[in-house]
């Protein structure tokens, strides 16, 4: 490897979406369950090596996660329809021919479309890894039955998480569009 190449991709699809699994799994393995009071001393006394080996730890629990949650996107996209699938396939890896087109004679629309899709699978991985950190969460509670904290997390962390599915839907069906209106300029 001559050069490492961290783009928008890695970050967005990969580092984000391994940070709440990454926290969750820190109180598994201490045995202890949520509380806030942790995760600040946890974080008080942390040096640039220990965020870079977190980053990439987190960097590889999304990469990870990358296919589970894409197939449950998948899954519930085509539960939703046409009006997220546009009639279309899910994966715009069946759309090949056209985005090389539209790189190749419209790079400004390709590098948008690129973000869109970065975005996407953002906010499909994170709807996945907050659902398995509540559940990962929900484990570490049964240390402490009536842990306050992790009610206040599953409170909010659910329809956040049900939030990242709806926009990974828009991100899809945008993206879509882009490519259809990106083919017309590039003909």
């Amino acid at each position: 490897m001559d050069k490492l190449n961290f783009d928008y991709f890695d970050f967005f699809g990969a580092v984000i979406p391994g940070i709440p699994v990454l926290i969750a799994l820190g109180f598994l393995s201490s045995g202890s369950a949520l509380s806030y009071e942790m995760i600040i001393t946890a974080t008080q006394d942390i040096s640039g090596t220990l965020i870079t080996l977190y980053i990439l730890i987190a960097y590889f629990i999304g990469f990870t996660f990358h296919h589970p949650s894409y197939r449950l996107f998948e899954f519930l996209a085509k539960r939703q329809g046409s009006n997220v699938t546009l009639g279309r396939e899910i994966s715009f890896g069946k759309r090949e021919r056209e985005l090389a087109k539209i790189r190749i004679r419209g790079n400004e629309n390709f590098k948008l479309i690129s973000k869109f899709m970065a975005l996407r699978q953002m906010a499909y991985s994170l709807f996945f890894s907050l659902v398995v950190s509540i559940i990962v969460l929900f484990i570490t509670s049964c240390i402490d039955v009536f842990n306050s904290d992790f009610f206040f997390v599953v409170i909010v962390g659910l329809p956040i998480a049900y939030l990242f599915l709806k926009r990974a839907f828009s991100f899809h069906t945008r993206t879509h569009e882009m490519i259809d209106e990106a083919i017309l300029l590039c003909d």
